[in-house]
């Protein structure tokens, strides 16, 4: 894989060629590191338009890179993703973390726009602030000022409310709950159409329509989950949602977990470890 790096004012375009897989990957990287160098720039955006296949190193690697980007003071977007690319992404809840955008022309146009309202808003302070010349005194004669009105009584302010605490499953229970329950990334979104659906009955054409992949990936997904007591077979290729209580408990706080952002990263790379 080579990367080319293309600069269009204060933002920087990472456009990767090829697999990006754990190799490829490093070359990615080092982009990046020769990106956020480069004076002046504060945006980040990384091109998919000639990557031909995005692979679970892959996936981690853009995770890593969209934190060193931040952490460098620069926003960071993905965009032209192609549609395989864009549906990896999509099932492992990644579009909205990286900061996807459709187009990268979407990106650069809106740039342009932020940069000319900040630069009109220094001129207009700048101005605000000149020296203005003085001007003649008059006097006045004092007006009575009116009697205070009397002091509302002392309330108490209202009590912030209290964070939702996050679900209670330990790091360990969570590589636990994965490793015997959820093997990978589909069975993931296969669990997940069960209880975002408030459905316990789907057929497999229904879950491959519903999910966007083929139904014969359905069919081995849901064969591994049935041998996991996640999922009965109740007709031929149609699936009961029927964990025990407490499977289904855990299986709840998973999914809690799942959507919080500053969570998703960590589970994510345990989903795709057990994948390999």
């Amino acid at each position: 894989m080579t990367t080319k790096i293309k600069r269009t004012g204060s933002i920087a375009i990472l456009e990767p060629v090829g697999e990006l897989r754990r190799e490829s990957s490093e070359v990615l990287a080092e982009a990046l590191d020769k990106a956020l160098a480069l004076q002046g720039i504060d945006t980040v955006v990384i091109s998919f338009k000639e990557v031909t296949a995005l692979l679970s190193e892959g996936i981690r690697r853009l995770v890593t890179l969209r934190d060193q980007a931040l952490k460098a003071k620069c926003r960071f977007h993905i965009t032209d993703l192609p549609p395989d690319v864009r549906y990896t992404l999509k099932i492992t809840n990644l579009l909205e973390f990286l900061n996807h955008v459709d187009v990268l022309n979407e990106i650069v146009e809106k740039k342009k726009r932020s940069d000319t309202a900040i630069l009109k808003k220094a001129q207009v302070e700048g101005r605000a602030s000149m020296p203005q010349a003085p001007t003649q005194k008059t006097t006045q004669k004092p007006e009575a000022k009116p009697a205070p009105a009397p002091a509302a009584p002392a309330t108490k302010p209202p009590e912030p409310p209290k964070p939702e605490k996050e679900p209670d499953l330990t790091e360990k229970e969570l590589q636990e709950l994965i490793a015997q329950y959820l093997p990978g990334r589909m069975a993931v979104e296969v669990v997940e159409q069960f209880l975002k659906k408030h459905e316990s009955v789907f057929s497999a054409p229904a879950l491959a329509a519903a999910i966007g992949v083929k139904e014969n990936a359905i069919r081995k997904v849901a064969a591994q989950l049935i041998h996991c007591n996640v999922l009965k077979e109740i007709a031929q290729n149609t699936y009961n949602y029927a964990p025990d209580p407490q499977l289904a408990k855990k299986l709840d706080s998973f999914f809690r977990l799942w959507h919080l952002p500053n969570r998703q990263p960590r589970i994510l790379a345990m989903l795709l470890s057990v994948e390999r």
